[in-house]
C-alpha cells in the first residue's frame, strides 16, 4: 500500500495544470444547490401568496410556503449528496487514469448512470450499522464508519465491471468491512494529514476549501484504487 504522502503526491501530479477542472467539479454541486434553493423559495412564496389570496387566510398560505421550502430543502440536500458522490466516482476514474478526458460540468451528473435505489439502500444499511455500533459508544461507531467507508466505491467498481447484478446492497457493506480490515488506520491517518490544510483554509475565510476539497476527495479516491490493487479478489468473495 502507498503511504499517505505518496497518495497526496499522486493527486497533485494528476491535478497538475488541471486544478481548475477539479475545483469546478466540487464547486458546481453547491452552486446548483444554492440556485435550486433560491428558485424554490421564490416559487413557494408566490404559490403561498396565491393561496392566501384565494383562501383569504394568511396562515394557510404561510404554512404551505414553510412546508414546501422545508421538504424541498431535504430533497435538495439528498440530491447534493448524490452529486458529490458522482464527483467522487469521477475522481476514482481520474486518479486511476490521469490522462482521462472528461467534461468537468457533466461529471457532476455522473452519478445518474448508476442505480440510485441501490445507492439509497447501501446508505440505509450503512447508517443502520454505524448507528447500532454507536449505541455501544462513540468510538465503535467511528471505527465502523471507516469499515463501511468503501461500500459505495465497491458498488461503483461492480457496476463498471458488470458484476453488480450479483450483489445485494448489504453485500457491499460486508465487502467494505472485509477489504478495510487492517487498513482503517491508514485511511484515518490520510485524513489526519489534511488537518494543517484545513486550519489554513479557515484562515482564508474558507476560500482555501476550493482547492482543499478536491485534494481530499481525490486522495481518498486514490486510496481506494490502491486498496483494490492490493485486494483484487474482493468482489469475488461474498
Amino acid at each position: 500500500m502507498k503511504k499517505a504522502r505518496e497518495l497526496r503526491a499522486q493527486v497533485r501530479e494528476t491535478f497538475k495544470d488541471n486544478w481548475g477542472k477539479a475545483i469546478v467539479m466540487c464547486l458546481l454541486p453547491t452552486v446548483y444547490l444554492i440556485s435550486a434553493i433560491f428558485i424554490t423559495v421564490i416559487v413557494a412564496f408566490i404559490i403561498g401568496f396565491i393561496i392566501t389570496m384565494i383562501t383569504k387566510s394568511q396562515n394557510i398560505g404561510f404554512a404551505f410556503s414553510f412546508v414546501s421550502i422545508y421538504v424541498a430543502y431535504i430533497i435538495l440536500i439528498m440530491l447534493l449528496s448524490l452529486l458529490f458522490m458522482g464527483v467522487r466516482f469521477k475522481f476514482i476514474d481520474w486518479t486511476k487514469n490521469p490522462e482521462l478526458e472528461f467534461s468537468a460540468p457533466m461529471s457532476v451528473f455522473n452519478i445518474f448512470k448508476y442505480n440510485i435505489w441501490m445507492i439509497i439502500k447501501i446508505s440505509l444499511w450503512q447508517f443502520l450499522f454505524i448507528f447500532l455500533w454507536s449505541l455501544l459508544f462513540v468510538i465503535p461507531g467511528i471505527i465502523k464508519s471507516f469499515s463501511y467507508s468503501q461500500a459505495f466505491n465497491l458498488y461503483k467498481l461492480a457496476v463498471d465491471e458488470g458484476n453488480d447484478n450479483q450483489y445485494k446492497a448489504i453485500d457491499y457493506i460486508t465487502q467494505s468491512r472485509n477489504i478495510m480490515d487492517g487498513y482503517k488506520g491508514r485511511l484515518f491517518y490520510l485524513q489526519l494529514t489534511f488537518i494543517g490544510w484545513m486550519l489554513l483554509a479557515c484562515l482564508t475565510m474558507g476560500i482555501g476549501n476550493l482547492w482543499l476539497t478536491p485534494y481530499i476527495m481525490a486522495s481518498e479516491s486514490a486510496f481506494f484504487n490502491d486498496l483494490i490493487e492490493n485486494n483484487k479478489s474482493v468482489l469475488t468473495d461474498k
